[in-house]
């Protein structure tokens, strides 16, 4: 995905523009045909795909020390989206136990400005063997990114929104499942009772695809809650965000893809609603 970011990042080439022009007469027309593929997508809030929180089934998520350790993890939607805004409910709901981890800081104003998200990142990457991608600034685009993400930071619960450049590309709704079991195993090997809250795609409509892009959303975030059930375990839980049903990319993005203001309150909120379900108030 080729994208331009309303804020500075680390990579050190300049993202090209192309094909990423506001039309907002356009986002509108786009935004009630979404409406109609809504349904595909399920119903709004989240699902349980498991039962268990944290390490102990049942009981809330506490981190170590009283420190809830949280990764927000994908691509370009979260770099620039909903992660300074769910800091701010988290703090004012009096969640002030919470740290983001990650070794990415660039993107969209946070208090805490950690994170796991790159842009233009594919998850199919991770299925890439180890050794076939080189290092680029902040990733290998192989399997190596795993360690990159979770060897030296070990969340308690990662935030997953992943699969906009591969909807992008029309992936295969299978192989995306199979990135998502490889970084849910990875961590697992890291932290055995990580909790994963792993979102339904919000809609895509980028000036350059029509509506192919956000059918392949679609068909991906079909896709999510069987793969969730079948992946889910007491000791560590998978819980599905729909984070689709009810955006509307004609005034929440900026572009068809990248959430504004408006859109990052949506997905913070959706979060949230999710986080405080399993996390300990201090």
């Amino acid at each position: 995905m080729t994208v331009t970011f309303p804020f500075p990042t680390r990579r050190t080439q300049p993202p090209a523009a192309a094909g990423m022009k506001r039309r907002a007469a356009r986002w509108l027309t786009l935004a009630a045909l979404a409406g109609t593929l809504l349904a595909g997508c399920g119903g709004g809030g989240s699902s349980d795909a498991g039962d268990s929180s944290g390490t102990t089934p049942g009981a809330p998520i506490t981190g170590t020390n009283g420190v809830i350790r949280i990764m927000p993890m994908g691509d370009s939607v979260t770099v620039v989206a909903y992660r300074g805004q769910l800091w701010d409910l988290l703090a004012a709901g009096g969640y002030k136990n919470v740290d983001y981890v990650g070794p990415a800081q660039t993107g969209a104003p946070s208090a805490d400005p950690d994170h796991a998200a790159f842009g233009a990142y594919k998850v199919l990457n991770v299925l890439r063997p180890a050794g076939s991608g080189s290092w680029n600034v902040d990733r290998y685009d192989d399997a190596r990114d795993l360690g990159v993400w979770f060897d030296n930071y070990v969340p308690d619960v990662v935030l997953l929104h992943h699969a906009t450049d591969d909807a992008w590309g029309a992936a295969a709704p299978a192989d995306v499942m199979r990135a998502y079991s490889a970084i849910v195993n990875y961590a697992r090997s890291k932290k055995p009772g990580v909790t994963f809250l792993v979102a339904q795609l919000i809609p895509l409509f980028p000036s350059d695809c029509g509506t192919g892009c956000n059918d392949s959303v679609v068909r991906i975030n079909n896709a999510i809650p069987a793969w969730a059930a079948s992946i889910t375990t007491a000791q560590s839980r998978v819980l599905v965000v729909d984070q689709y049903t009810g955006f509307v990319p004609g005034t929440m993005t900026h572009d068809g893809v990248h959430p504004n203001d408006l859109g990052s309150q949506f997905m913070a909120k959706r979060w949230y609603d999710r986080l405080v379900t399993l996390i300990a108030r201090p």
